[in-house]
């Protein structure tokens, strides 16, 4: 084929092009960031392709075939006779037919599935285009009209640079929980022949987002009613709390970290810990502190960030007194036993970080592989260590166990020799049971050491899984190597600066309260959903769902509706609903035989929605009110102001 095609290479293709121009200007408000790549690309004098990729175009009975040339080798982008028979067939292979899919599509090509997906799905959330050249996508809108799929709001198209995103976070921006069932996952011809690797990486991307998103909303499901209760009974304590980043600036930074976690290993060398006591920041995880105790053993800190973590573990009355980490969701049982100083971390609640913006202020961001001591570590990052000792850290069914003997879990003595397991490389070498959880822990703290180059791990666990990129030492060596210098712990957390000064304290306490209208503004614009959701089912039902009228209320309702969700409080809402909205949306995808039979369907779901939020904004409103004036009140006496 290459013999009998005309292309120029390294052509450049200027403003003036009216192929360029049309599709240029068609490109929709929602798009600005494209417009802005396109145009930086336009102004380059040069065109390089990093992957040694040249790009033409042969006109075929009045239609341009794309192609790219690739290490001598040709491939077509689009098919030589035509588009519509390798649509149809592609189409025809979709297992059935969805209400409200999305497309998710690697490489746009000429938009040729695109535009078969918006044929026959017209009511879909929107197609995601993963464009992996920036080169191959300017050549495309030099030489084929797109312009109907530019300006179209439906369609969302990432090319690398795009915003200074990552394709995770802008799938992050566009994919939703009730998505999922419904997502259609392609390739455009021969795209992922030309960007092999960019193309396995995009299908990692892609399962890891729906992995995420379904654990995400598992959680949701099963814990949203104790988000929403732990979240406003520790109202108080986080309007009371400490600055983690005033801590940072106070402590000596030449000592390391220790975190304490609750591994098997931590029986063998606990009490190595005495010696480090005074020399090193010694962070506990909550399930840990009970062996700590055990052996007489207080941690300078500790962790706590599960909202349904079992008393057991706080009973003893020294950890009312050692300084925590915790967020909104710890379980507000514990936190209010407490009496010491409290440093929160961010759980991205959505009301309360709206509210801390316009002041400047942002709660610490911890990132986490999913358990506390992915978070411990994290916190000693965020202080400033750069040389931070594990113990306990196993992640590995040590000697049969997955606890220490100290611990709660450890004196259940779980037998867990017929668990599902994954090997994984030993501590000593060899290999050792693992669970998919503690390959998860252990796969992100390796990711971590990869990213953080200047973190030195010292892994004195002395059993368990083997973490690559940490140095491996008995925690008698490491003490002996790194903890040098003595420095009074608890005298520099007692000297940490609140979190909120005085002004910003009663500037927040102010617009939480106000934050209770909110509330009453969700159940006014779910009452007003509601009434024009019983008008369209009444103009549905006398066969007048075509008419202007019914497109009319349609609008109203997704303005309200994005009005709703606007509103920071409804985040209270969403978590108590979660799991009936679940149930309500499991098969919002699937077809229903008629026209008439699926728009009544699709709005009497919707109408159950917004049912759904309003019987729940209405009973959360007493509670919700009375929650904020009582922390308030309990804030104030916590820092000693007066009212």
């Amino acid at each position: 084929m290459k013999e009998c095609l005309n292309y120029e290479r390294g052509m450049v293709v200027k403003m003036g092009n009216t192929v360029f121009q049309k599709n240029f200007d068609h490109i929709s408000e929602n798009k600005k960031a494209l417009k802005e790549l396109i145009a930086l690309q336009n102004e380059k004098k040069e065109k390089q392709e990093a992957e040694q990729i040249e790009f033409g175009s042969e006109e075929i009975e009045g239609r341009k075939i794309l192609y790219a040339i690739k290490e001598e080798k040709v491939f077509q982008l689009g098919s030589l006779y035509d588009d519509k028979t390798l649509t149809d067939m592609w189409f025809s292979q979709l297992r059935g037919y969805y209400y409200n899919s999305k497309l998710l599509v690697f490489g746009l090509g000429n938009g040729m599935y695109v535009r078969k997906f918006l044929e026959e799905i017209p009511k879909t959330e929107g197609v995601i285009i993963f464009e992996p050249s920036i080169e191959l996508f300017y050549y495309i809108i030099n030489t084929i009209d797109i312009s109907d799929l530019l300006e179209n709001l439906k369609v969302h198209i990432y090319v690398e640079g795009l915003e200074n995103l990552i394709i995770k976070d802008f799938l992050y921006k566009h994919i939703v929980f009730s998505d999922i069932k419904g997502l259609i996952f392609h390739d455009y011809l021969n795209y992922k022949n030309l960007y092999k690797n960019k193309f396995v990486t995009f299908f990692e991307d892609c399962q890891l987002l729906v992995n995420s998103i379904n654990a995400t909303n598992i959680v949701w499901e099963r814990f949203g009613e104790s988000f929403y209760q732990n979240t406003m009974q520790n109202l108080p304590y986080f309007l009371a709390s400490h600055s983690l980043q005033d801590l940072y600036l106070k402590l000596p930074k030449e000592i390391p970290a220790i975190i304490v976690a609750a591994g098997p290993s931590l029986d063998k060398n606990i009490q190595e810990l005495k010696k480090a006591k005074g020399k090193a920041l010694i962070i506990a995880v909550d399930s840990a502190l009970k062996a700590l105790f055990q052996h007489d053993i207080i941690p300078d800190l500790f962790v706590t960030i599960d909202g349904k973590k079992l008393a057991n573990h706080f009973e003893d009355s020294r950890v009312t007194e050692i300084p925590v980490v915790c967020n909104f969701n710890s379980n507000a049982v514990v936190l209010k036993k407490h009496t010491g100083i409290k440093f929160f971390i961010n759980d991205l609640n959505p009301h309360i970080n709206k509210l801390l913006n316009p002041m400047n202020k942002q709660i610490p961001i911890a990132s986490t592989g999913g358990s506390v001591a992915n978070t411990a570590f994290s916190i000693a990052e965020m202080l400033g260590f750069t040389t931070i000792i594990m113990v306990g850290q196993d992640l590995a069914y040590t000697d049969n166990k997955t606890h220490a003997s100290g611990t709660v879990r450890g004196a259940w003595n779980i037998d867990v020799s017929n668990e599902d397991y994954v090997e994984v490389d030993g501590y000593y070498g060899g290999k050792v049971r693992s669970s998919n959880e503690f390959w998860l822990y252990r796969d992100w703290f390796q990711k971590e050491l990869s990213l953080k180059q200047n973190i030195t791990m010292i892994n004195a666990t002395e059993g368990g899984a083997r973490i690559e990129g940490a140095e491996q030492a008995t925690l008698a060596e490491a003490i002996g190597r790194y903890c040098m210098s003595t420095f009074d712990a608890r005298h520099i957390i007692a000297g940490a600066d609140f979190f909120l000064n005085n002004q910003e304290f009663q500037q927040l306490s102010k617009e939480i309260s106000e934050s209770v209208d909110q509330m009453r503004q969700i159940i006014e614009y779910a009452q007003k959903t509601v009434r024009i959701h019983y008008s369209m089912l009444a103009l549905i039902n006398a066969n007048k769902y075509k008419s202007n009228e019914i497109v009319k209320l349609f609008q109203q309702t997704k303005e309200l509706g994005a009005l709703i969700e606007k509103i920071p409080a409804m985040y209270y809402v969403e978590c108590r609903i979660q799991n009936r909205i679940n149930a309500l949306t499991n098969d919002i995808h699937d077809m229903n035989e008629g026209e008439f039979e699926e728009i009544k369907e699709a709005t009497s779901k919707s109408m159950k929605y917004f049912e759904i939020i309003l019987e729940s904004a209405r009973a959360t409103l007493p509670d919700f009110e009375e929650q904020i004036s009582q922390g308030i009140e309990n804030a104030y006496v916590l820092r000693g102001n007066n009212r």
